[in-house]
């Protein structure tokens, strides 16, 4: 409060209790995606996982509830995703009533299984951003780092003609 600082959690799944324990101490936000609307392709992901996607939904909505600004949405290009997957995904992040929309691509590890699969075009995302302001006019969508990613010199000003509206800003050193 004093340095008017807003602390944005991004850690993945924890106990109710524990986003309950990080509100109280001051965390307002957090960057919480589903992934993928598909629980198959959840599943499939996640195998050998303790995460399941209606756990994922309802830790969504529970911080949703304690007063969390939340950002939540989908990656792009998993592997066997379709573009019905993707219009669910947008569908899925506007019934959730979140703050904002977070659609990241797929920029594969090669330390990673999907180590193989190609890293998503950027044409792709910025369709899905285009969809989601046509779907949610009123909807804060940002433009997250990894888009920069796919295009240093254009990717932000892409995004922000696609419709988004908001940044996500690399401030590492």
């Amino acid at each position: 409060k004093s340095c008017g600082v807003l602390l944005f959690l991004t850690f993945g799944e924890r106990s109710l209790n524990s986003y309950k324990k990080f509100y109280k101490a001051g965390a307002r936000g957090a960057l919480f995606r589903f992934e993928t609307s598909n629980q198959e392709l959840y599943k499939m992901y996640h195998s050998g996982s303790k995460s399941n996607f209606k756990n994922r939904i309802k830790l969504l909505k529970y911080m949703n509830k304690l007063g969390y600004i939340i950002a939540t949405g989908s990656l792009i290009g998993l592997p066997n995703q379709t573009k019905e997957d993707l219009m669910n995904d947008i569908l899925l992040t506007k019934s959730l009533n979140v703050d904002m929309y977070s659609f990241g691509p797929l920029i594969p590890h090669q330390e990673t299984p999907l180590a193989n699969t190609k890293s998503t075009d950027i044409n792709t995302v910025l369709k899905i951003i285009a969809i989601s302001r046509l779907t949610n006019p009123n909807a804060k969508i940002l433009i997250t780092t990894a888009i920069e990613t796919l295009d240093r010199e254009k990717g932000r000003k892409q995004g922000l003609l696609s419709g988004a509206n908001s940044l996500m800003i690399n401030v590492t050193p």
